[in-house]
C-alpha cells in the first residue's frame, strides 16, 4: 500500500502547524512567518508524513527533481526537457511507495509570495506532466503548502478574511496556470491563535494551507 493522498494533506498541515506551535514556544511568540527558517518547517512535515506512511515507504528532502523523475520510471519525451525542470532544482520534500517508485512532490512556504509560489506551481506542474501516468509513470500529485495569517481587533472578522485570503490564492493559481478545477483542490488545516500575552487586545490567526494538484494539465 502507498499512503494516501487525504494522509499526505493531513501530514502537511499537522507538521507547519508543529512546527509553528513549536517555534512559538521556542522564542517567546514569533511564528514561522516571521523568519526565514523554511527548512524547519520542511523537517516537521517530513516527520509528520513519515508517521503516516508505511514501514517500506520512504521520503527525502532535497530531492533533485532528476532523481524524482528517474524514479517515477516515467518514458523520457523526445527533445529538450522542460527549462523549469533543468538544472540542479530540487523539491522540498518527495516521498516514494515500497518499490522506491516517486509518489508525491512537496514545495513549502512560509506565506504567500506570488513571484515564488508561481514558481514553485510551474515547476510541480513540469514535474507531473513528465512523471506521471500519461508517460507511464508513478508520480500521483504535488502539493504546494504555507501559512496564511491575518489579524484584527475582532476574531470572526479574522477568520473571514483568512478565509478570504486562501479563496484568493485558490483562484489566482488557477486561473493563472488554467487548471482545470478538477484538477486542483485546496483544504486548511487548524487555526493557531496568537496567545493574548504576547499581543494585547490584537487577534491573529496563522492557518496552514495545502493546495494539491493532480496530472492532467498542460
Amino acid at each position: 500500500m502507498t499512503i494516501s493522498q487525504k494522509d499526505v494533506v493531513d501530514g502537511i498541515l499537522s507538521g507547519i502547524n508543529s512546527a509553528n506551535t513549536s517555534f512559538e514556544k521556542w522564542s517567546k511568540g514569533a511564528w514561522i512567518p516571521d523568519y526565514a527558517i523554511e527548512g524547519f518547517m520542511v523537517a516537521h512535515i517530513a516527520a509528520a508524513l513519515r508517521k503516516r506512511q508505511h514501514e517500506h515507504e520512504s521520503l527525502l528532502i532535497e530531492a533533485p527533481f532528476e532523481e524524482i523523475r528517474e524514479c517515477s520510471e516515467a518514458s523520457r519525451t523526445p527533445g529538450r526537457r522542460r527549462r523549469v525542470l533543468e538544472g540542479r532544482r530540487r523539491a522540498d520534500i518527495a516521498l516514494f511507495d515500497g518499490k522506491d517508485r516517486s509518489v508525491y512532490v512537496i514545495e513549502a512556504k512560509r506565506t504567500w509570495n506570488r513571484k515564488p509560489c508561481f514558481r514553485d506551481v510551474k515547476r510541480l506542474l513540469a514535474l507531473l506532466h513528465e512523471c506521471a501516468r500519461q508517460r507511464d509513470g508513478t508520480l500521483k500529485a504535488g502539493f504546494l503548502c504555507l501559512t496564511i495569517v491575518e489579524w484584527g481587533t475582532n476574531r470572526r472578522e479574522v477568520e473571514h478574511w483568512a478565509s478570504e485570503r486562501m479563496r484568493q490564492i485558490h483562484e489566482d493559481i488557477r486561473e493563472q496556470f488554467k487548471i482545470d478545477g478538477r484538477k486542483m483542490t485546496s483544504k486548511p488545516g487548524r487555526k493557531r491563535w496568537y496567545p493574548k500575552k504576547y499581543c494585547g487586545n490584537e487577534e491573529w490567526v496563522a492557518v496552514p494551507f495545502c493546495i494539491k494538484f493532480l496530472p492532467g494539465q498542460h
